[in-house]
């Protein structure tokens, strides 16, 4: 996978001079598919799994901030690939649907981002794309940098892969970088 496979549209809202607030239509499907999916999680967890959070208020006061001066980095392990959408269905609704609250996610491209419609709907849930093999130095983790310096949140799964084993596979290096050329040191929460 390369990074000039994904469709121009796409690839250009990873781009840190594009500005997200001129784009009314891009934001409204943003919220539909953060605010569904996080929605379709939230039911999942109430009624089909016995789910227990510890601490959801000391996060949520984190993530709610509107002047928070740094970026917010929450990291997990990856045991499925159910991991990322229905873990935020602990979140509450009106978060849910407020995608300059949510996460950012790096995704694997050469899953999230194979066809048109996988690029547009992971596009808009806010998964950036990540090229496996290609480096801590390329336009994905340049995208989470930018991120982080404007203070948002990105969600990391260090292993950068589903681990279903129950030894911990070796972290990525990108996790480093991000941390390291921040603008300002984030604020990073194991979840």
């Amino acid at each position: 996978f390369e990074w000039s496979s994904l469709p121009n549209f796409i690839e250009k809202r990873f781009n840190p001079n594009w500005d997200e607030r001129n784009d009314w239509l891009w934001n409204a499907g943003r919220t539909l598919v953060v605010g569904g999916v996080g929605s379709f999680a939230k039911v999942f967890l109430k009624y089909l799994q016995h789910t227990r959070v510890y601490n959801l208020d000391k996060f949520m006061e984190v993530v709610k901030q509107d002047n928070r001066e740094r970026g917010l980095i929450t990291v997990s392990n990856h045991e499925s690939v159910w991991d990322d959408p229905l873990l935020w269905g602990a979140l509450p609704m009106e978060t849910l649907f407020s995608p300059q609250k949510m996460r950012w996610v790096l995704g694997a491209a050469d899953i999230c981002y194979t066809s048109l419609f996988r690029s547009i709907f992971f596009s808009l849930g806010q998964a950036i794309p990540t090229i496996r093999g290609s480096g801590i130095y390329q336009p994905g983790v340049d995208f989470a940098i930018h991120k982080i310096n404007e203070n948002g949140w990105i969600h990391i799964f260090p292993e950068a892969r589903v681990n279903q084993t129950t030894s911990m596979i070796r972290f990525k290096w990108g996790v480093g970088r991000i941390i390291m050329e921040s603008d300002r040191c984030p604020i990073v929460i194991p979840v």
